[in-house]
């Protein structure tokens, strides 16, 4: 069984959680602190994909991208306001609050460092695209056409079937990308 990245996030998170709860030993700066390392982390795994990208894989923005991408803003948000909020205002111990502010810029950094969740990648003359949960795979050199516009990307294959890859949130210089992508492996396209 494969785990992806975030299930790994997932399940050492519920853990942590119940480690938390359940026992005295863990402090109060635990969680947090875990959750900062984990983000950096992420933010670390990113730079590294975006630095060295395949070159047979292009990411495309879905619609859902749209707000996956401005969670990390809203909650580094908040965090980071009512961490300067609490640290003026109340005389409590400052070390929780400097830590909730910084935990707040990793969240912020995290959404700048934003990498679609949709893909089309070309492997072994086999075009596998994935968009959420759905997977497909499409031979190449059974691709007959190929038309993109701002919401879908339709296949149609020799024995004329039609694979649709939709939902998608595409500007016109990602339109031309991922053309641009295509024609490097599919040699007929319709414009």
């Amino acid at each position: 069984m494969k785990f992806g990245k975030y299930s790994i996030f997932e399940i050492t998170g519920v853990l942590l959680i119940i480690l938390y709860v359940s026992t005295d030993f863990v402090g109060y700066y635990f969680f947090p602190l875990i959750w900062i390392i984990a983000s950096i982390y992420d933010i670390y795994k990113t730079k590294k994909y975006l630095k060295e990208k395949p070159k047979n894989e292009i990411r495309i923005r879905t619609k859902n991208d749209s707000y996956y991408n401005l969670i990390p803003f809203i909650l580094g948000s908040i965090f980071c306001l009512f961490s300067v909020f609490f640290y003026f205002v109340t005389e409590t111990e400052k070390i929780g609050v400097i830590i909730f502010f910084i935990f707040g810029v990793t969240q912020i950094l995290q959404g700048l460092n934003f990498i679609p969740n949709s893909f089309i990648k070309v492997e072994n003359e086999n075009l596998n695209f994935e968009n959420g949960k759905i997977k497909q795979n499409i031979d190449v050199n059974k691709i007959r056409t190929f038309e993109i516009n701002e919401e879908k990307i339709k296949f149609t294959t020799e024995d004329e079937k039609n694979i649709t890859l939709q939902h998608l949130e595409l500007n016109t210089s990602e339109i031309t990308e991922v053309e641009r992508f295509l024609k490097k492996y599919i040699i007929k396209p319709i414009c």
